[in-house]
This record gives structure tokens, sequence and C-alpha cells, in this order.
């Protein structure tokens, strides 16, 4: 018996090393670039980790289903700014937003509430949403979804009473520090691996691999999949949360194409099918990013002085992406986690 009950323990801490392993290794670079790094360092940390929520929720879906979504932004878009009406100050939401409803109006929640809150509501619009496009096939839905993310982009443009139109939501409080994040990106990465390592997330990997397959055994392949819609939105909602906290304003086009290529590209290089893959595609595309931006304003290679450089920054990912795939079409991490 005492066998027994060891053995189960040594495989449930193998089963927890890979998210322990993951959340300490963001948590030591974290520290080190805020112990070491100067104020501006300090907030691209911040952009980062945030973007890593957002791509370990994208993960969360696209890993698990085998089905590349291009319109999951769209729940970013509903999260931030639900997550905008629930924390601008009553008296600038009066001023801004004079039609809105006065229950609206008068709402202030603490922005970790808020942004739990924000996560429930974009959960709950992939809920209204999700469950007729699961039932497409994967093709469908990826296009489908697309078509998803440009409703909530119209809307979001022409609401001009409740958003504001393209002017955006201004007045967001400024909620989202490093640490903040930081928790955050945890929470994520520990519910994207135990929904991976669920049931229902191990029936639909299998339905990834063959889909025929697994009906034939009686997985409901749909059920899946709408679930880990569900779960994928409520973390990128929470993202959207982060994004308008940290930018203090959310407009429609902070969650649109850019936004949604990005984030795609940063899972494509590590490797979708992975959440080691997720973790590592953001820091790695994040880092390029960040240094060809640093250039776009010119350089000097010895005697050679280069002007500047617009757009570096987009087309150093997109050869980045290019590479990847040509080198390692499953990603960096070859679709495997690393433990």
């Amino acid at each position: 018996m005492a066998t027994w009950a060891w053995a189960g323990g040594g495989a449930a801490g193998r089963a927890l090393a890979l998210p322990a392993a993951l959340i300490l290794g963001v948590a030591a670079v974290a520290t080190a670039v805020t112990a070491f790094g100067g104020p501006g360092l300090s907030e691209e940390l911040t952009t980062a980790l945030v973007f890593l929520v957002i791509v370990v929720g994208l993960y969360t879906f696209v890993g698990t289903s085998g089905i590349v979504s291009f319109g999951h932004m769209a729940f970013m878009g509903v999260g931030g700014y639900s997550f905008a009406l629930m924390t601008v100050p009553p008296h600038l939401k009066g001023l801004l937003l004079p039609e809105l409803p006065a229950a609206l109006r008068l709402l202030s929640v603490q922005p970790v509430v808020a942004a739990v809150v924000a996560g429930l509501v974009a959960a709950g619009f992939a809920a209204v949403v999700g469950w007729p496009l699961m039932r497409l096939s994967p093709l469908a839905a990826a296009i489908a979804l697309f078509a998803v993310l440009n409703i909530v982009f119209v809307v979001a443009t022409q609401a001009y009473g409740i958003t504001r139109g393209q002017e955006g939501m201004t007045g967001v409080p400024a909620s989202t520090s490093e640490w903040t994040a930081l928790g955050w990106a945890a929470v994520a990465i520990a519910a994207a691996y135990a929904f991976q390592t669920s049931r229902v997330g191990l029936r639909l990997r299998c339905a990834r691999e063959d889909e025929l397959a697994a009906q034939a055994i009686g997985i409901g392949v749909v059920l899946e999949r709408f679930v880990a819609l569900l779960v994928s939105a409520f973390i990128i909602g929470v993202g959207g949360a982060l994004f308008a906290g940290l930018l203090q304003v959310v407009s429609p086009g902070a969650f649109y194409i850019d936004m949604t290529f990005t984030t795609i590209a940063m899972l494509v290089v590590g490797g979708m099918r992975s959440l080691s893959g997720a973790v590592l595609g953001t820091a790695l595309v994040f880092a390029v990013q960040e240094v060809l931006r640093s250039l776009e304003n010119g350089f000097d290679v010895g005697p050679l002085s280069v002007t500047s450089l617009p757009g570096l920054d987009l087309l150093g990912v997109a050869a980045l992406g290019l590479l990847v795939l040509m080198a390692r079409p499953s990603g960096v991490t070859g679709g495997r986690e690393l433990l």
C-alpha cells in the first residue's frame, strides 16, 4: 500500500513538473529583468507577459483542437471593453459616454474582479456564437471565427454610445503591472495545462489527430471543441483586460488584424501543439520584434549609416516565421513539451 501511494505521488509530481517549470522559468526571467533592467525594459516585460496570457489562451483552443483560429482576438476585444466599462470612473464615463445606461455608467469594480468578470463575459460571448461554429469542419470553423472577429470589430467601431468608436475608451486605470501580469500568466499556464490533461482535453487531442477514429469510439468532438473554446475565450478575455489596463485605452484596432497575426506567429514559431511552444514562441517573437523595433529609427554599422526603416519589426517577424516553417514546420519545440 505504501509502495502504491509513493508511485502515485511520483506520477503526480511528474505531471506537475511541466507547468511548474514553465511558471518558474517565466518568473525567473521576470525577476531578473525587474532587478537589473531599467523602467523601459520593465514596461516591455509587462507587455510580453500580457502577450503570453493571450497566446496561451489561443493555444488552449488551437493546440488541442487543431483548428487554426483567426478570430480569437474578438474575445480579447470583448474582454477589454468589458474591463473598461467596469473600471473607468463613473464621472468620466458620464462625460465620455452620456448615452450609456445608468447601470453601466455608475458601475465601478476593482481591477482584479473586473478582469475575472471580463473573462467570464468573453466566455459567455463564446458560448453564444460557439456551438454552431464548432459543428463545422476545421477550415470552415476557422473562416467563421474570422467572420466573428470582423463583426465584433465593426460593432466596436460603430457603437459609439458604448465604445466611443474609433476614438476608443480612454480613462482606463493603469492596473497592469509586471507582477499582476506575471500572476495572470502563471494562472493561464496552469489553466491551459489542467485543460489539456483533463479528460475533455485528452479526448479533443485524440480527435485532433484523427477525427473519424475519435467519433468511431464515441468521442463527442463538437462538445470537446466547444469546451475548449470557452476556456480559451476566458483566458483571452482576461488578456484583453490586462491589455486595457496596460495601455489605459481600448480601441477597435487593438484587437484586430495586427494582434491576430502577431499572436498566431508566436504560436506557430514556438509550436502550436505544445504549451511549451506557446511560452517559448511568445518570448522569441517578442524579443525579435523589440530588437528590430529599436533599429527602426536607424543605426550605424562601422562607417555605414542606415536611415530609418519603418516596418522592420513586422518584416523580421514574417521572416522568422518563414524560416521556422521551412526548417522546422512543427515549430521550435517540434510540437513537443520540454519535459
